[in-house]
């Protein structure tokens, strides 16, 4: 999340009448038009659809951004295993 939050500074936007779609994403309003976030499913990945592909091959969740009706990017979120992970795993 920090990562996200650093990338976004100084690009951020106010988001009005905020839902969660249980499952899906968030959908709500910026700039007085409607704007989406959710996994690829929810919202149609589009001309994205192969980079969804390599960043889902690669351990990745995708999360498509669309805004009035256009698909304006995408978040990728992957965990790192921590190099002692299995010794914390094994105990």
């Amino acid at each position: 999340a920090a990562a996200i939050l650093e990338k976004a500074a100084g690009n951020s936007v106010e988001a009005e009448n905020v839902s969660a779609v249980v499952g899906n994403g968030i959908e709500g309003t910026v700039e007085g038009q409607p704007a989406r976030l959710g996994k690829p499913g929810f919202i149609g990945p589009g001309e994205l659809s192969p980079q969804i592909g390599v960043l889902q091959e690669a351990g990745a969740t995708v999360v498509i951004v669309e805004h009035n009706s256009e698909l304006i990017g995408l978040i990728a979120v992957r965990d790192e295993l921590r190099p002692k992970a299995k010794e914390v795993v094994e105990g």
